[in-house]
């Protein structure tokens, strides 16, 4: 996964076992933290096949950023499949750092064969890290503030820099599905 200018789409294709959850990813090199930059903006552009609508479990993506310090911010969210037919939950990354907590906010699972959009807006402290928002397609979603604030974690990771991971998750239905990647950026202040 690269960080550029309108990169050629890739495809994230996934296949699940009968009975089990599976998952993929794609990620980024490390790229560093660029110097006195508080806030990002993570925009993901995407589009999913058909057959995600009945295989995919979640949609996971975000950055996590390791500070000069060692510890490592995880900004990841999913829009969780599993709750209903038609509908997805956006769960962020809880307080505690180490499990999904559901957000109040639950929309129509994404239309396939469509572009879509999803941009993550983070606030990084010297401890914790903030999703402030997130855009769907547009439509912006402020988080809540007992959401906010998880705490970094020292996972030994390289200091001073970030990384954008993409990960498909699959039911157990044992499906396929495709997630395509149409462009990943970063913007920083």
């Amino acid at each position: 996964l690269t960080l550029s200018q309108r990169p050629a789409p890739r495809v994230i294709a996934i296949e699940g076992v009968p009975g089990k959850y599976a998952d993929g990813v794609a990620r980024s090199a490390d790229i560093p933290i660029p110097p006195n930059t508080g806030h990002a903006l993570l925009t993901v552009e995407f589009s999913l096949d058909e057959a995600s609508l009945e295989f995919a479990q979640a949609l996971e993506m975000g950055a996590k950023f390791t500070l000069p310090s060692g510890l490592t911010l995880n900004g990841q969210l999913q829009f969780d499949y599993s709750r209903s037919a038609t509908e997805m939950t956006l769960d962020l990354t809880s307080v505690n750092g180490y499990a999904w907590a559901p957000s109040p906010v639950s929309l129509p699972k994404f239309a396939p064969n469509q572009p879509h959009t999803v941009a993550i807006a983070y606030a990084l402290w010297d401890k914790d890290i903030a999703v402030p928002s997130v855009s769907v397609d547009g439509k912006v979603y402020n988080m809540p503030a007992e959401m906010q604030g998880v705490p970094g974690r020292d996972l030994k990771w390289g200091k001073n820099a970030f990384m954008v991971n993409i990960q498909p998750d699959t039911n157990p239905k044992g499906g396929a599905w495709n997630w395509t990647l149409l462009d990943v950026a970063m913007a920083w202040t």
